[in-house]
């Protein structure tokens, strides 16, 4: 997530050699939190919770974090070798979202790294996916590992509100070092509420039995995921899977490990992992990271969405609206063209699900293929190559793209100020009838596509009767 306009912007450990390499200290945790100006977590959610048998609680967690160094010259293929060198105490805050039920929990805990690209919490991957995650019975935790999220100073002032800043009186006491030590936090966040985390009288979990830790994170968040794959779990090994959701922009879409340390000009995802890495791309993010392609392996799936954005009309509206409950702000919006619709949410939903049965069983997700560019590898360029229609040629696509009414771009109009939310203009009439002569024709098509997205595992069964009935009521042709 880019903030541009206003703002721009996812098996059980058990052999001994894969415990997770602990710290010397164990953190401390407090909560639930309660009290504060706002009497309510900043970002808590919009989704109804209570319909779906969920609650949510905050907590604080403190300790010493550690900074990395690198142990040589980091290279573009991934395998890096770091070991901890500054620390620095830290106090910050995790969300913690879980059933109520206990017998509804399905034992794996997804930990998001919370995207701070506006300079404020935002929960990205939740926002995308919590569908699945609250009918599957997942528990999702929310860290935040950063300082612009936790400290500032605002991004854009008067408007971006780091959380002592938005309610000083609730979290005026957290304070989190220099982002060096942000993968250090986030490892300890993740042991905190994991199948080995130490004993405590607080439980985030209240008495719920975690087999499973599934690390996400979304944009500026997947950046900074993509450094901890490359350096940080093969070290902590706390992870036992990790989604990466539209790694973009410098490197290939990768955050520095630290601020002294240089990094390389690309940044692939290494190819001796331990544990399932799950990367999905938008088209929006095609531009950036195809230079830094990783190949599919029995531990690696890539995933390139084609035509769609990084940030689409789904994200528009519902972080919109979480933005202005939260900052009062008007929310999202000043596209000349009308924004990206392809639904990269159910994208998400798929995803989350895949991920968790291939670290339950070993069966990965389906392969798909990538979005057709040509590569200038001299500068790093990439274009995207398009049908007659506009609409990018190859990658995974959408029944909505497969069966196209519009042409889908991932870059939005105007560049400068909605760049990511991408573009979806619509087939003039005659261009519609031309591809569907009837209506009955054009939701047959769908229904097809649907089909085929289900069997092959892109989509799952909600989102395509979704699809489907979102194709009964349009106007086409």
């Amino acid at each position: 997530m880019k903030y541009g306009k206003a703002f721009c912007v996812l098996f059980c450990l058990a052999a001994m050699s894969r415990l997770p390499a602990l710290s010397a200290e164990e953190p401390s945790l407090t909560g639930p939190i309660a009290g504060g100006a706002h009497g309510r977590p900043f970002t808590s959610s919009l989704a109804d919770l209570s319909a779906a048998g969920y609650v949510e609680q905050e907590y604080f967690i403190e300790g010493t974090a550690s900074a990395y160094r690198s142990d040589r010259p980091l290279t573009p293929d991934g395998r890096w070798s770091v070991s901890p060198s500054r620390r620095a105490p830290f106090k910050t805050r995790i969300l913690v979202r879980r059933p109520r039920d206990p017998k509804k929990f399905n034992g794996t805990v997804v930990v998001e790294w919370l995207n701070v690209s506006g300079g404020f919490d935002v929960d990205a991957e939740w926002g995308y996916a919590y569908p699945e995650l609250m009918r599957e019975g997942f528990v999702w935790i929310g860290v935040s590992a950063q300082h612009a999220g936790v400290m500032g100073p605002p991004l854009r002032p008067g408007f971006s509100q780091p959380l002592t800043l938005w309610d000083a009186a609730r979290y005026g006491s957290l304070s989190v070092p220099d982002d060096d030590f942000s993968y250090d936090i986030f490892s300890q966040a993740a042991r905190a509420v994991g199948p080995h985390r130490g004993k405590s009288s607080v439980d985030p979990l209240d008495g719920l039995a975690p087999a499973r830790l599934i690390g996400v994170g979304v944009s500026q968040s997947a950046n900074r995921l993509t450094t901890y794959v490359d350096a940080v779990q093969p070290l902590a090994r706390v992870l036992d899977g990790i989604l990466i959701g539209s790694r973009i922009g410098a490197r290939g879409g990768a955050a520095p490990l630290a601020a002294d340390v240089q990094m390389p000009d690309l940044v692939r995802i290494r190819d001796d992992l331990k544990v399932p890495v799950f990367v999905i791309e938008t088209e929006s993010d095609v531009a950036t990271e195809a230079a830094a392609r990783t190949p599919d392996s029995a531990k690696f799936r890539l995933w390139e969405l084609a035509g769609t954005a990084h940030q689409n009309k789904w994200a528009d509206d519902y972080f919109g609206a979480e933005i202005k409950r939260d900052l009062g702000a008007a929310g999202l919006g000043g596209c000349n063209s009308p924004v990206n619709d392809l639904p990269t949410q159910h994208v998400a939903d798929a995803a989350i699900h895949l991920l968790d049965v291939w670290v339950r069983t070993g069966k990965a997700p389906p392969t798909a293929p990538l979005v057709s560019v040509s590569v200038d590898n001299a500068q790093h360029a990439v274009t995207i190559e398009r049908d007659k229609a506009g609409n990018a040629l190859g990658g995974l696509r959408l029944p909505e793209l497969a069966v196209a009414a519009a042409r889908y771009a991932g870059v939005g109009d105007p560049p400068d100020r909605c760049r990511l939310d991408g573009v979806a203009i619509p087939f003039d009439e005659a261009t519609l009838k031309a591809l569907y002569p009837t209506h009955e024709i054009y939701v047959a098509k769908v229904k097809a596509a649907v089909e085929a997205a289900e069997k092959a595992g892109y989509l799952l069964q909600p989102e395509g009767a979704e699809e489907i009935a979102k194709a009964k009521g349009a106007a086409i042709p």
